[in-house]
């Protein structure tokens, strides 16, 4: 924290005191003057006893000055060996200074009635190697509150010039311990650097069993955010990512129950699926939820007889092993899946059934992934759209993915996310938003979908080769 005074001549503030390490600095010089201004007078004949005086002031100052710039040299090194390059490090300092100076132009700072002194907050910016972003984070003022942390967001943004004009506010937070705003950025030039692009399938094996890749540095579990909502227009690459994520649930370690519900046919030349993997027909359809939710109650129910015999607290599906196993439902286009039951009261209780399981499947380790296109009112009759994604089905589905085709619409985002903030509406085809509820980030972040494209493996026999990796590897581990 730096504290300025106001100067009521000129309306400018300044710094009310130099820093510690510009003051021992200063010491450190006015020790050497010393010396340096004695030794003059000995040498004009003054006074040869005040000689050692002289000498003793020189070697004091060159020591402050010795370990004043020591402790900065070790610093700097510590801090580029951190992030790995000095043009990095010259930037970070550079968002610092800019941070500040935004700071201080705002008076996004605290200043006490009928006070001349003004505290504004440090920045402090870091670079993470693995997800290859910069955090900045500020102190929090007594006085600041959540607001500001919004505020000073989009003035983050626009504060960053020349060589960071790239960069751009991806999501923002308070610290745990309620001391610090932290800021995540992005730089929009190099994002698409992370973008993956395998040369073969099996590169996109999950580190990590129910855990899915969207792009370098980036995952969702299915643990900490059950079920999924997958929204994107024609031509935004939706279909990739399903498949992309598909192929990574393929070569979990552990096995997972794969049904997907496709009424417009789009996998059934996946013939390499087991049989009554992928349902069609309506009635099928009703039936399996109804089951589904059956499955539900009956996990809650051993999840709660096993936990009491373990004496476990707080136990998914998942700390019992081969006693139970993950099941995954892909609805493919809910849309076209709820107009084809013409029975208003079947698509009824099929809502009904889709709601009572996202909300409460969360520990019995039964997931939906819902996949879908905009509601548009050529497509689906009024009552139909009204229906369509009910605010309580959204708000049960831990991660939310948005793909663009070149625009994102502030209708789509608001029916994926509930907002339209930090939204580009102009966003890059193949690129989408992503957010989850386990706290992983609270805004959408914009990422980079999978390119499958690049390297040729947007083929059927690409997804069986996953398939038969995956069948190969539980094999062995049996």
């Amino acid at each position: 924290m730096i504290r300025y005074r106001l100067n009521e001549n000129t309306g400018h503030l300044m710094p009310n005191f130099p820093s510690f390490v510009t003051l021992l600095q200063i010491f450190g010089v006015g020790l050497l003057s010393v010396g340096i201004v004695v030794r003059w007078l000995v040498f004009k004949g003054i006074s040869i006893g005040i000689l050692k005086f002289g000498f003793i002031f020189e070697v004091m100052g060159i020591a402050v000055l010795l370990w004043v710039n020591l402790v900065l040299l070790v610093r700097f090194v510590l801090r580029l060996s951190k992030i790995g390059s000095i043009s990095l490090y010259y930037q970070l300092r550079l968002i610092e200074r800019q941070t500040h100076k935004a700071l201080l132009d705002s008076l996004t700072a605290n200043r006490k009635v009928g006070s001349k002194f003004i505290d504004v907050s440090k920045a402090h910016a870091d670079f993470s190697k693995s997800s290859r972003r910069i955090t900045v984070k500020i102190k929090k003022l007594a006085d600041q509150t959540n607001e500001d942390l919004e505020k000073f967001a989009e003035m983050l943004s626009a504060c960053l010039v020349g060589k960071n004009r790239s960069l751009i506010v991806l999501d923002y937070w308070l610290s745990e311990d309620n001391t610090e705003f932290i800021y995540l950025l992005d730089d929009i030039v190099e994002a698409k650097a992370r973008q993956l692009k395998p040369r073969h399938i099996t590169e996109l094996k999950p580190a990590n069993d129910f855990e899915i890749t969207v792009e370098k540095g980036l995952t969702f579990s299915f643990l900490r955010s059950p079920q999924l909502l997958l929204v994107g227009n024609t031509n935004s690459s939706k279909s990739t990512f399903l498949k992309s994520m598909l192929a990574q649930v393929f070569m979990f370690n552990e096995d997972v129950d794969l049904t997907i519900l496709d009424v417009k046919s789009e996998f059934s030349s996946w013939d390499f699926l087991p049989v009554g993997t992928i349902l069609s027909d309506s009635e099928e359809i009703l039936a399996y939820f109804e089951e589904l939710l059956e499955l539900v109650i009956k996990r809650e129910k051993e999840i709660a007889k096993l936990s009491a015999r373990d004496d476990i607290t707080g136990a998914t599906f998942v700390n019992f092993g081969k006693e139970m196993k993950m099941k995954l439902c892909i609805i493919e286009e809910y849309s076209a899946m709820l107009s084809s039951i013409t029975d208003t009261k079947m698509r009824k209780r099929v809502q009904d059934l889709v709601l009572s399981i996202v909300s409460r499947s969360r520990s019995s380790g039964v997931y939906i992934c819902i996949c879908m296109q905009q509601p548009r009112s050529e497509l689906l009759s009024t009552a139909i759209r009204s229906e369509l994604l009910s605010t309580a089905i959204r708000d049960n589905l831990g991660v939310r993915i948005c793909l663009s085709n070149g625009a994102i619409t502030d209708e789509l985002a608001r029916m994926v996310f509930g907002e339209t903030d930090n939204i580009d509406n102009h966003a890059p085809r193949f690129s989408g938003y992503i957010m989850t509820t386990d706290g992983q980030f609270s805004k959408p972040r914009r990422f980079w979908n999978i390119n499958l494209h690049e390297h040729g493996l947007e083929k059927i026999s690409t997804f069986k080769r996953a398939f038969l990796y995956g069948q190969r590897l539980r094999k062995k581990r049996k």
